[in-house]
């Protein structure tokens, strides 16, 4: 999958993730996307994202992009701006 991205070479990409069993998984394809292709910007919605620990929320609210237009139009807004 990373070499299709790279190859693509897109700007973002947006993951999200509904059930909770699901969670850890999406978490390491994130951490995976991370450390193979520093320069994209990856963006996280979904339910199962409500149910992160405390110590998860922190390290990863940066890529939460909301659920309401505004967030969304906000998140990827300061992203732009970079």
């Amino acid at each position: 999958m990373i070499i299709a991205i790279d190859a693509v070479n897109p700007r973002f990409l947006f993951l999200s993730c509904t059930l909770e069993a699901n969670l850890d998984n999406t978490i390491k394809l994130v951490d995976k996307f991370n450390r193979s292709l520093p320069g994209l910007q990856i963006g996280l919605e979904g339910p199962a994202f409500t149910v992160l620990k405390e110590e998860r929320v922190l390290r990863y609210q940066d890529l939460w992009v909301g659920r309401t237009k505004r967030e969304w139009d906000q998140w990827i807004g300061r992203l732009l701006k970079q």
